[in-house]
């Protein structure tokens, strides 16, 4: 009786095949790897305003946590003076960051994943 293959069992990849399927998988995660290559860095956007965000960021923290959930006055900017950043400024991109201060990134890193 000749050698016969089972019918459940799958015939063997061949390795071309195999690189075939896999290739848009490693090209895609090579890209987003490189994309994110700044977030591991842990570093600040270069920017003119990038403190100014990080800073707002920080205040809007600080005013969550006091119950606050849209204060247009921040007492803490402008050197304890306050300042009224919300009448000036749209609050969303800081509110993003503040949401991923809350899933536990720190002020740096919200910022980075906001603004960078």
């Amino acid at each position: 009786m000749p050698d016969a293959v089972p019918s459940d069992v799958a015939p063997p990849l061949s390795l071309a095949r195999g690189l075939r399927a896999i290739a848009p998988w490693l090209g895609a995660g090579s890209i987003g790897l490189a994309a994110a290559q700044p977030l591991f860095a842990g570093l600040l956007p270069r920017g003119a305003d990038i403190l100014l965000h990080y800073y707002r960021i920080a205040a809007l923290v600080e005013m969550l946590g006091q119950g606050f959930l849209y204060s247009r006055w921040f007492p803490f900017l402008a050197g304890g003076y306050g300042y009224p950043i919300l009448l000036y400024y749209a609050p969303l991109a800081h509110y993003l960051g503040a949401g991923f201060h809350a899933l536990g990134a720190g002020i740096g890193p919200a910022t980075l994943l906001v603004f960078g």
